[in-house]
């Protein structure tokens, strides 16, 4: 999957089963009219992982369509009757309409799992990570689970999100104790009544790239290999998301595998 940006960014997707399981629970989405970049990683087994992620990204992209319609129509009205000259991005705006999306897509998933009769804390989930591109240079980044996104600038990554996983809270708390399995997540869309979503703001530099996986990828292929993937291939944005893929596939391919990659290819 190959979409353009704002007439600027070079956007690529790939899902990929993976070397080990049968099924593939992963969805992303790339949505040129919104600006809407999500990987969203289900749980719970064929049919429920898959339903949780699709589901999940489905309601947050028809919300946020419905926000923007919204929107460009106040816009339209405030231009007819002269309350005001220009169009103006509304920050906060967008951050509520985006976080009410996350909250009503965890309604939607915990309500499946409640008529599968399944009680609080099981069933069905998935991990979702994004962006929100507003403007060519502004954002809304967010997640919830450890499905993560980078920023790659000059080649390096810097991690734009934290992972909501045991793991991270054991480092995050000093190492106290044994180290807890890295893939146990502690939140995720539908298992839980409510769940609570990061979302930030991040301005970027015109040369700005980014990248959205799953943990098939990040499980398997270390921050340093991938930027060594990523500088070598700069300014190629397809060939360097199939070699981020063939990367964890090399190395195993244990789990879906799930990949955006935003940049500005070479004319």
């Amino acid at each position: 999957m190959q979409k353009k940006l704002f007439n600027k960014y070079t956007v690529v997707g790939v899902t990929d089963v993976g070397k080990v399981r049968k099924h593939n629970e992963d969805s992303i989405l790339i949505d040129e009219d919104l600006g809407l970049l999500v990987v969203a990683d289900g749980m719970g087994g064929h049919q429920a992982g898959e339903v949780a992620s699709l589901a999940a990204i489905d309601v947050v992209k028809r919300m946020l369509q419905l926000q923007q319609k919204g929107s460009v129509q106040q816009t339209w009205l405030g231009r007819l009757f002269g309350l005001f000259g220009k169009g103006s991005l509304d920050i906060n705006e967008k951050q509520m309409a985006l976080e009410k999306a996350l909250l009503e897509a965890n309604k939607h998933v915990y309500q499946l799992n409640i008529e599968r009769d399944e009680i609080n804390g099981t069933g069905m989930g998935t991990t979702i990570a994004g962006c929100w591109m507003l403007t060519v240079d502004t954002m809304l980044v967010f997640h919830i689970g450890d499905s993560r996104i980078y920023q790659v600038r000059g080649g390096q990554l810097k991690a734009l999100s934290s992972d909501h996983s045991m793991y991270q809270e054991w480092l995050d708390n000093g190492k106290e104790g044994d180290a807890p399995p890295a893939n146990v997540i502690v939140k995720a869309i539908g298992p839980y009544e409510e769940v609570e979503a990061e979302i930030r703001i991040v301005k970027f530099q015109n040369a700005d790239g980014f990248l959205i996986c799953s943990d098939g990828l990040t499980d398997l292929v270390e921050d340093l290999e991938m930027e060594r993937i990523l500088q070598g291939l700069a300014g190629q944005s397809v060939a360097a998301c199939q070699a981020l893929l063939d990367a964890a596939l090399a190395k195993g391919g244990k789990d879906n595998v799930s990949i955006i990659l935003v940049g500005q290819d070479d004319k």
